[in-house]
């Protein structure tokens, strides 16, 4: 399990829930600011990555020439949100920056490379939604576990059609505005955990533009 160590307002802890750090397989430690943070910690348990919120008030600067000092190469990436413009650059122990409204998509590559996750066309998030699935005369309710821009997981007590294609249903989500859905199953999922009497499918969008979803997958998020 990958460590994140956050440091973030909660405007950027709820924007940051919508990127590849809400994954469930990593750990996160999640700081409001930085009137909590000691060099200690990090040294103690050091992350994976280390994700800091600069507001523009010089406490994260401060924190950087002390880290910079403990670790001049620091073994883990130091990753920067930039809410104020950049007028003095950053130390060398500052991996990258972004701003505050960062693209999501470039954000989540730039994350799965530092720490040498395999790149997806775009991040999964595990999210538990009811589907429903209709493929000619047959309707079969189910619950999507994960979603993602290309498809998602679906957790079935009846069999679905490996190869076939079924339009989908999100239910319960009248404040958001779904495209018309089509998901092709793609396998059954042996190596996934389901619950008693059920079956775990992998399906992709069809026919769905990526942006679109993608913004209906941030939506779907919780904050």
């Amino acid at each position: 399990m990958h460590k994140i160590f956050i440091v973030a307002s909660k405007d950027l802890q709820a924007r940051l829930a919508k990127t590849i750090l809400a994954r469930g397989d990593f750990g996160r430690k999640i700081h409001p600011d930085m009137r909590t943070v000691t060099l200690d910690i990090i040294v103690k348990e050091p992350p994976d990555l280390l994700l800091l919120h600069d507001g523009g008030f010089g406490a994260v600067r401060s924190f950087l020439d002390e880290f910079g000092s403990a670790y001049p190469n620091p073994p883990f990436p130091v990753l920067i949100i930039q809410e104020c413009e950049l007028e003095i650059p950053y130390p060398e122990v500052v991996t990258e920056w972004f701003p505050f409204d960062f693209d999501i998509r470039a954000f989540n590559a730039r994350v799965a490379r530092f720490l040498g996750l395999p790149t997806r066309r775009s991040a999964r998030f595990l999210v538990r939604l009811g589907v429903s699935l209709h493929k000619t005369e047959e309707t079969v309710l189910a619950t999507s576990t994960s979603v993602s821009a290309t498809g998602m997981l679906i957790e079935s007590s009846k069999s679905l059609e490996v190869g076939g294609e079924y339009m989908v249903q999100i239910m319960g989500v009248r404040r958001i505005q779904v495209p018309p859905l089509k998901i092709r199953i793609l396998r059954m999922e042996t190596r996934v955990q389901a619950a008693a009497g059920q079956r775990v499918y992998a399906g992709e969008f069809v026919g769905v533009p990526m942006d679109a979803m993608q913004t209906v997958v941030e939506a779907l998020v919780p904050a």
